[in-house]
């Protein structure tokens, strides 16, 4: 079989800049040339997709995450304390759900796993 040329519409063509310009007619210009090619569905998810995943490597992504981690380990305090019986007043709730060290909130969740009283659980090691 002999190799033809394929049709290759969808994939974009760069032409050269005036390097006279500057760089945001530039910019303006290659994005003007993007968005006349016709993009498929799936390029059009790709696009809103995957164009600035940034964020989700950022300190504020990583201080949201440790926050919800820190509530759901709260949670899970209060949840097994209440699942053994053991009344939870709103002063040590508040004191649970306010905690955001780690170690902390795990310590307190595995004395929630064999302690009979509030007290065992904040007890100093």
């Amino acid at each position: 079989m002999g190799s033809a040329a394929a049709d290759d519409s969808t994939t974009p063509r760069l032409l050269p800049l005036d390097p006279s310009t500057d760089n945001a007619t530039a910019r303006a210009d290659i994005t003007a040339r993007e968005s006349s090619r016709r993009l498929t569905p799936l390029e059009q998810w790709r696009d809103l997709v995957v164009r600035d995943l940034s964020f989700y490597k950022s300190a504020l992504s990583e201080e949201i995450r440790a926050e919800g981690r820190a509530q759901g380990r709260a949670e899970a305090v209060v949840l097994v304390l209440g699942q053994r019986g053991i009344d939870v007043p709103d002063e040590s709730r508040r004191r649970i759900t306010d905690c955001h060290y780690p170690e902390i909130q795990r310590r307190w969740l595995t004395r929630a796993m064999t302690a009979v009283s509030l007290e065992e659980i904040f007890a100093p090691d």
